[in-house]
C-alpha cells in the first residue's frame, strides 16, 4: 500500500519551497522565486545533506524521514556517537534547496586553508 505524499509549502528568504515527503523513503524539494525557474532536488535515506552551518556547512547522513522532521547522523562512520540531529521541514528546505556536495567540499577546503 503506497500512501499519498505529504506536501508542504514553505517560504524563506524570498523563495517558495514545495516539500514533498514520502515518510521512510524520500523527500523532494522544489524551489523558486519565479515560477518559470524551478529547481528540484531529491533526498533518500542514506543520502547526505546539510543539517547546520557556521563557518562552513555541516553535513550528515539522513537516517530517518518522517512526516514532520528529517533526522541526521552527523558522524556516519561512528554511529555510536550522539547526538543525532533533527530538523523540521522548513529548516531542511532552506538549508538544502540548492545542495551541491562538491560546492560544500570546496568551501570547506577553502575555509580550512585560509583560517
Amino acid at each position: 500500500m503506497n500512501k499519498e505524499p505529504i506536501v508542504l509549502i514553505e517560504r524563506s528568504m524570498g523563495r517558495v519551497h514545495e516539500v514533498i515527503i514520502r515518510p521512510k523513503e524520500r523527500v523532494v524539494i522544489q524551489s523558486w522565486t519565479d515560477p518559470e525557474d524551478v529547481s528540484r532536488i531529491e533526498f533518500k535515506l542514506g543520502d547526505f545533506a546539510i543539517y547546520d552551518s557556521y563557518n562552513f556547512d555541516y553535513t550528515g547522513k539522513i537516517v530517518s524521514i518522517g512526516p514532520k522532521t528529517v533526522t541526521f547522523q552527523p558522524y556516519p562512520d561512528h554511529e555510536d556517537l550522539p547526538p543525532k540531529r533533527r530538523l523540521r521541514w522548513s529548516e531542511f528546505a532552506w538549508r538544502n534547496w540548492d545542495y551541491d556536495p562538491q560546492a560544500v567540499q570546496d568551501r570547506y577546503v577553502h575555509w580550512s586553508y585560509t583560517h
